[in-house]
C-alpha cells in the first residue's frame, strides 16, 4: 500500500522509514487494529472521538472508511508527520539537537504528545505519557519515544 500511495504522492517517500516504525509499534501493521483502551485505530492509531478529531481532519473520512482502506491511513499518516515537522521552529530543532534528538524523534514524540508535548519536553522537560489509557498503567512517555528514535 505504501507503494502505491508513494507513487501518487511522492513526499511520502520522506516519512517511509519512520512511518514503517511506527506502524509496527502501534499496531503491529494491523490497518484494522482498534485500541481497547483509547479512540485509537489503524496502522498508526490515529486518535478520534470527543476530543481528537485526527481521522476527520487528515483523512476526512469516517472511522470504518479509515479502518478498510490502507491507502487513506498512509497518506493520512504522512500528512500528519509533515505537519508535525513544520509545527518545529528552527529554534525547537536546535535545543531537540542538543539533547541528541533529530526530526524522526521529534515526529515520533508528537506521535504521543503533539507537537507541544514535544516542545514541552525539550524546553521544560516535562515528560508526558500515556498511561492514563492503561487499565494497568503501562504506557510510554515522550522522553521513551524519541530516545528510541534518537
Amino acid at each position: 500500500a505504501y507503494d502505491a500511495v508513494e507513487a501518487q504522492y511522492p513526499i511520502a517517500s520522506k516519512y517511509r522509514t519512520l512511518l514503517t516504525l511506527i506502524a509496527e509499534q502501534e499496531s503491529g501493521f494491523n490497518p484494522h487494529a482498534k485500541n481497547p483502551n483509547a479512540p485509537a485505530y489503524g496502522y498508526f492509531q490515529f486518535m478520534q472521538g470527543d476530543r481528537w478529531n485526527n481521522i476527520s481532519e487528515y483523512a476526512g473520512v469516517d472511522i470504518n472508511t479509515f479502518l478498510n482502506n490502507p491507502e487513506i491511513q498512509i497518506k493520512a499518516a504522512v500528512d500528519l508527520a509533515e505537519a508535525f515537522e513544520n509545527s518545529f521552529t528552527e529554534e525547537d530543532i536546535k535545543k531537540a539537537e542538543s539533547l541528541g534528538y533529530g526530526m524522526d524523534s521529534m515526529i515520533a514524540g508528537a506521535w504521543l504528545a503533539g507537537a507541544g508535548g514535544v516542545k514541552k519536553f525539550i524546553w521544560e522537560g516535562i515528560n508526558r505519557d500515556d498511561k492514563h489509557w492503561s487499565p494497568e498503567g503501562a504506557g510510554v512517555s515522550v522522553k521513551q519515544i524519541m530516545d528510541k528514535y534518537a
